[in-house]
């Protein structure tokens, strides 16, 4: 078993170390704020830019980590290693919660391997993935420690406070989970009427739980700018978000897979081959009415249903155990999983080694920006998407290379533990990417002089989308850079120089 786990680990892990930025969409924001952590006021041009607000928030698992880790290592193999962690965490939750609820080991949760690749993961939220992975691991410590209630609430305790700082969604995945778990025996207790039972059971869970709301309620505050609102997307997209635990990069590869899978699973538990631990199961349907009921955005957060369905799959795999299985037919389904797991691999090494071919130029164009210089960013309609080369936030990455100011690096209040300096943060209200494409690229007459404007504040310009980008003919503009999608210029900010 800690074999074949860690046989599977490293072949999972070989993508990441064979390009320099994983084609993540976010990764490379995140990375750039690693690298203003790391230096920590010493460069004169971040100081003047960006400051650091640490407080006890969610969703700051990588600025504790990485900027550890950068001290040993470079910063870019820094962010990949915690990448690593993040999928590793996932996989060994799934192994360890299939332990505490079977009281055995087995080699089935290895199928958590064929998961560890999916939509959230080419989204970039690294933070989320690996507070799953902490929130699978709190439940397997709230399952195999039922026998030692101190022991469980402390060990929970510190499981959830890990999930909580990985992200807030985590958490209260682990808290529904063990609410799940727990559903049946609340239940018996009270209709029974054992108020002494249920309230002891109730106050174990509160206990278990209580630091990460307690931590929550005192220190979150709304702040401007945060992306904040409640909103829900068309309820037909929950069946079709499902797909998204097992779509990487070929969609015809993808969809017949996660169809075969689905109509095995139905075969197996119709032929009764294979169960499902009864208390994992109450669990999974808590998930599933959460999932129902989750809006698209929340306390700030996007796309916040789009992540559950990787936790149903996650818990799914984990709470399921083959009966019955002849060695035979365990090393037929073990081989062809094993073979799903591989040809998905090849099919991200592929992605990943295309893009890095895309991104290393681009990174030596940012490696030749002066210091400090001011790069800013017009996207169009399409850049965003989590494809095979996302380009979106690479400009991010000349805050790496050259202490850049960029301004759609991520700054959200109460999601990240850096803001702008006043001066920059008004800097980049003038130069939103939506309104210099507009303005610049998309020829909207209202927009153009207030894009000219912003023009003349910044030394250089990146026009981004998926879609082939116009060259634009300013006389201000010079082409360090060009490729279809993506085109980088230097500025000529002498009064005058963009005409209006």
């Amino acid at each position: 078993m800690a074999a074949g786990f860690a046989m599977l680990l490293v072949l999972a892990l070989l993508p990441l170390f064979s390009v320099r930025v994983p084609p993540l969409l976010d990764y490379p924001n995140h990375l750039a704020r690693m690298h203003i952590l790391v230096d920590a006021g010493r460069s004169v041009d971040l100081v003047r830019a960006y400051e650091i607000r640490w407080s006890l928030l969610p969703n700051l698992a990588m600025d504790a980590v990485v900027p550890v880790l950068a001290r040993l290592v470079p910063l870019d193999v820094a962010g990949r290693a915690f990448v690593g962690l993040a999928l590793a965490l996932m996989a060994a939750g799934v192994v360890l919660v299939h332990r505490a609820a079977w009281r055995s080991w087995s080699l089935w949760p290895l199928a958590g391997f064929l998961l560890l690749y999916n939509r959230i993961l080419l989204w970039g939220f690294v933070n989320y993935l690996a507070g799953l992975g902490a929130a699978l691991i709190g439940l397997a410590l709230w399952l195999g420690l039922a026998d030692c209630p101190r022991g469980r609430v402390a060990a929970v305790a510190v499981a959830a406070l890990v999930a909580y700082f990985c992200h807030l969604v985590a958490f209260g995945l682990l808290a529904l989970m063990i609410v799940g778990v727990e559903l049946a025996a609340l239940r018996a207790s009270l209709a029974a009427r054992r108020w002494r039972a249920l309230g002891r059971d109730l106050a174990l869970i509160i206990v278990a739980l209580a630091a990460p709301i307690l931590l929550w309620l005192a220190a979150w505050r709304p702040g401007p700018g945060d992306g904040g609102g409640l909103a829900w997307a068309n309820p037909l997209r929950k069946v079709d978000l499902l797909f998204s635990v097992f779509d990487e990069y070929s969609r015809p590869f993808d969809v017949a897979g996660f169809v075969i899978l689905v109509l095995l699973l139905g075969f197996g538990f119709r032929r009764r081959w294979l169960a499902i631990d009864r208390r994992l199961g109450h669990a999974l349907a808590v998930l599933t009415l959460a999932y129902l009921a989750m809006p698209a955005r929340l306390l700030g957060g996007s796309g916040v249903d789009h992540r559950l369905p990787i936790m149903l799959a996650l818990l799914l795999v984990a709470a399921i155990r083959p009966l019955g299985w002849s060695r035979r037919a365990g090393l037929a389904v073990g081989l062809g999983l094993f073979a799903l797991f591989a040809v998905r691999l090849a099919l991200v090494e592929r992605a990943w080694l295309q893009a890095d071919r895309i991104y290393r130029p681009i990174l030596a164009a940012f490696d030749r920006l002066p210091r400090g210089v001011r790069l800013a960013v017009a996207s169009g309609p399409d850049a965003v998407g989590a494809g095979a080369a996302p380009l979106l936030h690479l400009p991010t990455y000349a805050i790496i290379t050259a202490d850049a100011f960029v301004p759609t690096e991520f700054t959200y209040a109460g999601q990240q533990p850096l803001a702008l300096t006043l001066p920059f943060a008004r800097l980049a209200a003038t130069a939103e990417p939506d309104d210099l494409w507009a303005g610049l690229v998309a020829g909207v007459a209202a927009k153009r002089p207030g894009a000219l404007a912003a023009l003349g504040e910044y030394d250089a310009l990146a026009v981004i989308d998926r879609r082939p980008v116009p060259v634009l003919a300013l006389p201000c503009l010079t082409t360090l850079y060009a490729m279809a999608q993506f085109r980088l210029y230097a500025v000529d900010r002498t009064p005058g120089a963009c005409g209006s």
